[in-house]
């Protein structure tokens, strides 16, 4: 797994610029027009192990973060919401969550992205994706799953983002009201949020690059880089769009990954932000046309 994981970097690092000073001036430029608040689903007996890796990695790089529990954690600086710990509970958690966003940070952010403690991010290739679009219009992105419904749903793992719209949709009409979300505190929330949201028309955004290369994943880097198992498959069968496994499985800004350990983040988090290979030089960077 950590062998897979040196070679996804080295192979991202390849084609991915580094911070000279005009692509460090353009980062900057996107953190102070693309604001982005960034809550990760954590549980108490993570505090200490998966939630302390993401903090100390990618999550600082959002504009503000969030770590939202059951319990109160001093370290982290949890929310502690009343919420029902068991995982079958997941959408009423939530519902929570987004709640307790919407009624104190709705004014001042424009995109609201929900992550797991086990979900590892490089929040510029996320600010890169979003700076094409509008967060005042209703819009859904993440890493795309077919469902019966027909926008599908954007899988949980890897993260989800809502624009700011979007965010005011679910709270203010959603979440309350059975015609458009499930009231029961029970189901899985990437489903049913996937759900809600398509009753409410917001639209769910194709977040492959432009070479038709996704980048946002369910799975380990290691899982894309090799041959998925047999237990692996459910992303195979249920993947909206085709997708690759190799050397050529994401895009060069690609943007996030889930079951990921909190060792393999630090990993991941020295050999982007800190190994830079002597000699290479990278052009691509210019900000996407917005649409």
């Amino acid at each position: 797994m950590l062998i897979l994981l040196f070679i996804f970097v080295a192979l991202f690092n390849a084609v991915t610029p580094k911070y000279s000073h005009h692509n460090e001036s353009l980062a900057n430029k996107l953190y102070n027009e693309v604001k982005i608040l960034c809550w990760v689903n954590t549980w108490p007996k993570n505090h200490k192990t998966k939630a302390r890796a993401v903090k100390e990695t990618w999550v600082k790089r959002c504009n503000k973060y969030l770590f939202i529990s059951t319990e109160r954690n001093n370290e982290l600086g949890t929310i502690a919401l009343p919420m029902r710990q068991q995982h079958m509970y997941l959408w009423g958690r939530t519902k929570a969550a987004y709640s307790y966003i919407y009624k104190n940070y709705f004014n001042d952010y424009d995109w609201f992205v929900k992550a797991d403690d086990d979900t590892y991010m490089i929040v510029e290739n996320l600010r890169y994706m979003l700076y094409q679009y509008d967060p005042l219009s209703p819009l859904y992105l993440g890493c795309n799953l077919k469902s019966s419904f027909k926008q599908g749903y954007m899988s949980g793992g890897p993260g989800y983002i809502l624009s700011k719209e979007a965010l005011k949709r679910l709270v203010t009409i959603g979440i309350p009201s059975r015609k458009y979300c499930t009231q029961s505190e029970e189901g899985a929330e990437d489903k049913e949020i996937g759900r809600c949201l398509q009753n409410l028309n917001v639209t769910a955004i194709d977040t492959r690059d432009r070479n038709g290369k996704g980048r946002m994943f369910p799975l380990a880097p290691g899982k894309h880089l090799s041959k998925m198992s047999h237990s692996d498959s459910w992303y195979s069968r249920n993947s909206r769009y085709p997708f690759k496994v190799g050397k050529n499985c994401c895009s060069s800004r690609t943007i996030s990954f889930h079951y990921v350990t909190p060792e393999a983040m630090h990993i991941m988090d020295f050999l982007i932000y800190e190994l830079n290979p002597f000699g290479f030089k990278h052009d691509e960077d210019h900000l996407p046309v917005k649409k």
